[in-house]
């Protein structure tokens, strides 16, 4: 049994003006939703589907499934909406997928999650990464963040500024898997830094997940070569729906 959890609390701001009047993960790619894609994926290969909202999260109700909100949206991140869903996740007791609301991806991606059965935790790694930053950046390194691996495509060093190409194994994707162990040590882990007073609330995902590792915890790796799409600006959701360029990974 898998459940899968949707992060789609933030503001979207540099998606400004499409963002005016909706959360980020509702602007549409060619003609659809950013949510609709994950939704028709996850809706096949899991068992429950959890939302975090924030920003505008009423109109998150529309999709007739459970919605934990993040009112702290304004001054947190990715890892302080897990910490508002742990109740939820952990009443589940599943294997947990973990996916950001903003990206558009290939089913293959959570097929690939679901079946990896050798660690606790794991994460997609795009290693076909630097011709798709090429086409939505002028300075890819401007961007892109460390992403190492060792020889066993574990993860040992990532969310670092980017200063070389070879600094980088591949991208992380903002999907992650944890098994029914994993997701315990998880929340454990997160409920301690969220009531951590002298630790910043503002955590990214990268954070956490470079906080497990510092842990001793292994974080293994699935390579995807493309597939995967991110829209984070205004120039990332121009050339997505350029369609003579970009053939949806969904499709």
């Amino acid at each position: 049994m898998t459940t899968a959890i949707i992060l789609a609390a933030g503001e979207g701001s540099r998606l400004r003006p499409h963002t005016l009047r909706r959360p980020k993960c509702q602007v549409k790619v060619q003609g659809k939703e950013m949510i609709e894609y994950q939704l028709d994926i996850l809706s096949k290969q899991c068992t429950d589907i959890i939302i975090v909202g924030g920003y505008l999260s009423e109109s998150l109700r529309k999709y007739k499934l459970p919605l934990i909100v993040n009112n702290e949206y304004k001054r947190t991140n990715m890892v302080y909406s897990l910490y508002c869903a742990g109740e939820a996740v952990l009443d589940k007791n599943d294997d947990l997928i973990i996916t950001y609301g903003d990206i558009i991806y290939s089913p293959e991606h959570i097929e690939k999650l679901i079946a990896f059965s050798d660690g606790d935790f794991v994460t997609i790694n795009n290693v076909g990464w630097e011709s798709y930053w090429s086409q939505r950046q002028v300075d890819i390194l401007s961007d892109a963040e460390t992403f190492q691996i060792d020889e066993s495509d574990r993860l040992i060093e990532l969310g670092k500024p980017l200063k070389s190409v070879n600094s980088a194994n591949g991208q992380f994707t903002g999907l992650i898997k944890c098994t029914k162990y994993g997701t315990k040590i998880l929340f454990n882990e997160i409920d301690r830094l969220m009531n951590d007073n002298s630790i910043d609330k503002n955590m990214y995902m990268t954070d956490l997940l470079m906080h497990l590792i510092s842990k001793g915890l292994a974080i293994d790796t699935l390579p995807v070569d493309g597939n995967w799409l991110e829209i984070d600006t205004d120039q990332d959701l121009n050339f997505c729906n350029d369609v003579a360029k970009v053939t949806l990974p969904y499709v």
